[in-house]
């Protein structure tokens, strides 16, 4: 099924592509050449990751430095931050998982700051958001992705209106939502 995703992507026109739940094929480094595709793997040893897809540029991987952005540079699987090589354009695939962040790994890093949707647990997307404020700031930037949130979910699953909240807090950094 990936397969036959990346060979849909070859069929297009496009400008750029976040992929995330993604498996590149070993042949689409001959179609868009290696430069034109970000790559990382969701965790150490994941068979499968997230990416950014480039019809035309070549990207250069943006690495987040572990002590001025802690968050970004764990959760790098979580969100590839890449840029065009004249540095004109930036993106970021963006694939938050669905469940908070595991309490032993938020002891290695600060987390006091983070604009949270609740006060039982903290998300991917939360950790990662302000720290790609200051990455992207006075940057043009494309930001997308799977944040495995919706403002649907509230009112199926009458969740208090956490999802609204996350959104809301993406909004009060600097991040629209342009669906």
């Amino acid at each position: 099924r990936h397969d036959r995703a990346w060979r849909f992507l070859q069929s297009l026109s496009f400008d750029f592509a976040l992929l995330q739940e993604t498996v590149v094929p070993s042949w689409a480094g001959a179609v868009w050449n290696s430069d034109r595709i970000a790559y990382v793997p969701r965790r150490t040893g994941a068979l499968w990751g997230t990416a950014v897809l480039s019809g035309g540029s070549s990207l250069k991987t943006f690495e987040p430095s572990s002590d001025r952005y802690p968050w970004s540079h764990e959760l790098q699987g979580a969100s590839p931050i890449t840029h065009t090589s004249d540095e004109k354009i930036w993106l970021v695939s963006l694939h938050s998982n669905a469940q908070p962040v595991p309490s032993e790994l938020l002891l290695r890093h600060q987390h006091d700051h983070v604009l949270r949707c609740r006060h039982d647990g903290v998300w991917e997307i939360e950790l990662i958001a302000g720290e790609l404020q200051e990455i992207l700031a006075e940057k043009s930037f494309f930001a997308g992705g799977d944040l495995n949130q919706s403002l649907l979910f509230d009112k199926v699953y009458g969740r208090s209106r956490n999802n609204w909240k996350a959104f809301a807090n993406l909004a009060a950094q600097g991040f629209v939502d342009t669906r």
